[in-house]
């Protein structure tokens, strides 16, 4: 649970179905609004702009901006005391609030996004938004079951394996770090896989990227941790090789003492093992107050190749831009930024950019931009939300210029801020993204679009039968010659994390394979942000020249986050 809901408090006065949150977001009763309106109800307006209600005299109506999906009619238990059963929750030093209390789950607005939780040890537990949703039945139970795995139905078939290889541990005891997440996967001429991550360093202090290297037949070489002369923190790691075989490097660099912070680029001529000084791809003026999500591609452009890295820019208004800059592969610097997406504000909505990726290729000059437009009202709306939008602008010309915005998901997805990974080849273009809601019943989508067309068309990714358990943190690689995509993904269906991959063809008519197991080990599945849980906003998936296929994710099977790469054994 969230231990700040710091806004200053306004009261207004109106009628029920007039409702609407102030600017501090929330909105107070008075004695006008005589009807009693129990703790915990939802109240203000929903994700459309239409009116839910009001609360009753004497209580607040706390927002969705605060993480209240809905809003939640909740009086001040400074004031007077909570009533019978309910529990007084101290969300800051000025305000306390009383919380519904519960015994279960099924107690709460669950469908909503609410839960059963002691907000600290040996509290009563109460009803509170529910910042890490896992797709379970309403019971609890996993979503299925396999035979003689002593768990009561529905049953559904294990997923078979035989595509990978054995999974390498690329991190545990190569890595001084607590937990690894947040993969980038790029592989050589030769079939050797290049996997960056980043991670908590043991003492908790920094976060430090690393860089490993597998080779075909599984064996993994010695970690490069990325040090920035100027800078502790080194944030988010990608990497692209380009045709040279020059392997390219992005990260954030960060210094907690200094404001603001700088996407650096450095090059590696000897595949991972050492990189060149990192230099600022963006001036820092771009930056302005953060820089996250960083991206990088490698593609054909003229007579050579360029390399792209992109970075959602903190603004003034505490919102992101989505900006790309362009270099040639063996160039010193960066041509100025382009600036593709920035909060929009429509009559019910207010959306901007909060993750992304970027892909090059194979046609000369292609570079594709897909992310996430995050509904910014709502401080949940990274675990799913109607507002939020995936999107995708293309540039034929090496990125000197790009096309219109284009809308991907559907109108009835929630997407989730997972990575929107973003593919060509063999004629169509590909974006896997993550869809769901605050229940965590969550499913992987592939939109297809054909050079030429101007409609995706979707398919679910994931196969098993109901819209139950959690799939996400996807990777995505396309088949330059075929189209066919090849996703990635961690999920839950059978309460224990699994790692699954499905291939699809690029005619998009034609549902996606079986799903498959990429790893027979199972984990603790989480969509916690906790380092010492989480699994990043992604997974990776990679083809080297000559069509070896690689994959990488990060997983608890050890106890804490660690990264995984796997060699596929069949195209």
């Amino acid at each position: 649970m969230r231990a700040s809901l710091a806004c200053a408090l306004f009261v207004m006065a109106c009628d029920a179905p007039q409702v609407a949150f102030n600017d501090a977001g929330f909105a107070v009763f008075d004695a006008a609004d005589a009807t009693l309106v129990a703790t915990g109800n939802a109240c203000g307006t929903n994700d459309q702009g239409e009116p839910i209600g009001g609360c009753s005299a004497g209580q607040f109506c706390i927002s969705p901006d605060e993480g209240f999906p809905n809003g939640y009619c909740a009086p001040d238990c400074r004031a007077a005391p909570c009533a019978e059963g309910d529990v007084c929750f101290p969300s800051s030093a000025q305000h306390h609030y009383c919380l519904r209390g519960c015994e279960r789950d099924g107690d709460c607005r669950q469908r909503e996004g609410y839960v059963c939780r002691a907000w600290r040890p040996g509290a009563r537990p109460a009803c509170v938004p529910n910042e890490e949703p896992i797709g379970r039945r309403d019971d609890g139970r996993a979503c299925f079951a396999t035979e003689g795995d002593g768990s009561v139905g529905p049953f559904l078939a294990p997923l078979p394996t035989g595509r990978f290889a054995r999974a390498a541990s690329l991190t545990r005891g190569r890595f001084e770090a607590m937990g690894e997440a947040e993969v980038s996967l790029a592989v050589d001429a030769t079939g050797n896989a290049v996997v960056a991550f980043m991670g908590v360093d043991n003492r908790g202090l920094y976060w430090r990227g690393g860089v490993a290297r597998v080779a075909p037949d599984g064996a993994v070489g010695a970690v490069t941790v990325l040090h920035d002369f100027d800078y502790p923190d080194t944030l988010a790691p990608g990497v692209a090789f380009d045709r040279a075989g020059r392997l390219h490097l992005v990260y954030v660099a960060n210094h907690e003492d200094r404001p603001g912070n700088f996407l650096r680029h450095a090059v590696s001529l000897d595949g991972g093992v050492t990189f060149d000084r990192a230099r600022s791809a963006f001036a820092d003026v771009v930056c302005g107050l953060n820089c996250s999500s960083p991206m990088i591609a490698a593609g054909p452009d003229g007579d050579g190749d360029a390399v792209y890295v992109a970075a959602i820019a903190g603004q003034r208004d505490g919102t992101g831009a989505l900006q790309v800059a362009r270099m040639a592969a063996d160039g010193s610097a960066f041509d100025p930024h382009s600036t593709l997406a920035r909060l929009e504000v429509t009559s019910n909505a207010r959306r901007a950019p909060g993750i992304a990726s970027l892909a090059a290729g194979p046609a000369r000059g292609a570079v594709y931009a897909a992310w996430v437009d995050r509904n910014v009202s709502h401080a949940l709306s990274a675990l799913g939300d109607r507002v939020n939008r995936v999107r995708l602008r293309a540039s034929t010309d090496g990125a000197r210029t790009w096309g219109d915005v284009e809308e991907v998901s559907r109108p009835e997805d929630a997407p989730v801020g997972h990575v929107p990974w973003v593919g060509a080849g063999g004629g169509v273009l590909h974006v896997a993204y993550v869809t769901g809601g605050l229940t965590g019943a969550w499913d992987v989508v592939l939109a297809t679009r054909r050079d030429g067309d101007t409609q995706w068309q979707h398919r679910v990714v994931n196969d098993d039968p109901a819209r139950c358990a959690t799939h996400a943190f996807a990777g995505l690689s396309v088949d330059a010659v075929t189209g066919a995509g090849s996703v990635l993904w961690l999920d839950n269906r059978y309460g224990a994390g699994v790692v699954a991959f499905a291939r699809c063809a690029a005619d998009a008519t034609v549902r996606c394979t079986r799903n498959e197991a990429v790893s027979d080990e199972g984990f603790v599945f989480t969509t916690a942000r906790d380092p010492l849980r989480w699994h990043g906003t992604r997974s990776a998936l990679a083809r080297g020249p000559d069509g070896t296929l690689w994959g990488a994710w990060s997983d608890t099977r050890t106890g804490g986050p660690g990264v995984y790469a796997a060699r596929a054994l069949m195209r």
